[in-house]
């Protein structure tokens, strides 16, 4: 069968999945269509999905309703009805559906994982990726194998690591704030001198907890801000581990390059921005993701120390330069969906909360980077 010939329903599954060739965006489908017969089971599981709010609960909670377990169990017991009651009934439209169409897969998956990761991080002159998902997703396993990847670029002997983990590969453990900014300060002026420096690669885990606050505390999340500034200006390479995206603020959306959600120990996608815990404008996603041949071990987050004196509010961004990067960010977002994706002008502007006039605006602003960036 062609490509022309293809069944329709097959097809169909596909879009459901985000599959299709040049398909950017998520479908506005609940990904149990097509699966479920029942209609009163399909109803349910939509106002379930209405009403989730992962806060409710006094436990860890995923951030998408269809990644519970409540229902994930609904959604395998009635698509094995749905598939069995095709197979004996001979319902070849339904078993198309179920069976998709393997030659329009987009994910990445096997061997193609590595060799994708590379490609991507030499395509970025500074890698600044935050990874979120649940707990047991694979988070730390998949930024242990960015360091293998950035290995395998650059040579083990022309790269400077350094984490607050415990592991063979990392030429340095950082254990103070102040520690990570020094070498920061002091490669960014040896890169702004000329000088020719080895590339640098950093991982911070437990960034969440490291870097958030409340009172008193509340500087640390400019603390964080002030670190990713001095990354890109000393051209240093940065991973960050936190929790499942509700910690991701508005520093780290105007400062980081790239987002990772760890949907399972073997799925990654990558998003160009998150707000309200969703990813917008997704860039690649990644299936089959190996485990890391690194070891490593993890410290506990209170291991992490600032010194008297690291909350100095003159040595860190204020909560105004905070905002305008925000907003300088999502005014470049706003650009890039634009002409990366299908969405209108209003539907962008509905995801920022501004008129579909403002992302005009921002398109136009921004059209030199977008010719840079080869979008334009």
């Amino acid at each position: 069968m062609s490509a022309e010939q293809h069944a329709p329903e097959a097809e169909f599954k596909e879009f459901i999945d985000g599959n299709l060739p040049n398909q950017e965006d998520e479908p506005e489908l609940h990904p149990w269509t097509g699966k479920i017969a029942n209609p009163r089971v399909r109803a349910h599981l939509h106002d379930m999905a209405r009403d989730y709010d992962p806060d409710d609960y006094d436990m860890d909670m995923p951030a998408r309703f269809e990644d519970t377990e409540y229902c994930k169990n609904i959604v395998a017991k009635w698509s094995t009805e749905t598939g069995t009651e095709a197979l004996f009934s001979g319902n070849i439209k339904t078993l198309n559906f179920f069976s998709g169409l393997v030659g329009y897969q987009k994910d990445v998956s096997g061997m193609q994982v590595l060799m994708e990761l590379m490609k991507m991080i030499e395509n970025t002159p500074v890698f600044i990726g935050y990874i979120y998902g649940d707990m047991g997703s694979g988070k730390s396993n998949f930024a242990m194998l960015l360091f293998e990847v950035f290995e395998s670029i650059y040579g083990e002997e022309n790269i400077y690591r350094a984490a607050n983990i415990t592991s063979d590969t990392v030429d340095e453990e950082i254990e103070e704030y102040s520690r990570l900014v020094d070498l920061l300060e002091d490669r960014r002026e040896r890169v702004q001198a000329g000088e020719d420096v080895d590339e640098m690669l950093m991982l911070i885990d437990e960034a969440a907890q490291i870097f958030t606050g409340t009172g008193s505390d509340q500087w640390k999340a400019k603390a964080l801000a002030k670190v990713l500034k001095l990354a890109r200006k000393a051209k240093a390479n940065m991973i960050l581990i936190g929790q499942d995206g509700k910690d991701i603020d508005a520093s780290l959306r105007a400062l980081c390059t790239t987002f990772v959600e760890k949907q399972s120990q073997t799925t990654a996608v990558f998003w160009g921005d998150v707000k309200d815990r969703q990813g917008i404008g997704r860039k690649m996603k990644l299936s089959k993701v190996p485990e890391t041949s690194l070891d490593w071990d993890t410290w506990d987050e209170g291991d992490f120390k600032f010194d008297e004196g690291d909350d100095d509010e003159d040595d860190l961004p204020t909560w105004e330069d905070l905002e305008e990067l925000k907003n300088q960010h999502e005014r470049e977002m706003m650009a890039i969906l634009d002409v990366t994706t299908d969405m209108t002008q209003t539907e962008i502007g509905d995801v920022y909360g501004v008129s579909d006039k403002t992302v005009r605006r921002a398109k136009n602003k921004h059209e030199n980077k977008l010719q840079n960036l080869g979008l334009a």
